[in-house]
């Protein structure tokens, strides 16, 4: 039982992570899309 509940609290950590770095990663290339073009 401690074993699913560390696992599922580290798939949302990971899931954060993801969402996070997805935004970033938008802002990052919108700010290169601009210096380019």
């Amino acid at each position: 039982m401690k074993k699913k509940k560390a696992r599922k609290r580290e798939g949302f950590f990971l899931d954060f992570l993801f969402e996070v770095g997805g935004e970033l990663f938008l802002l990052l290339f919108r700010c290169v899309h601009k210096l380019f073009i």
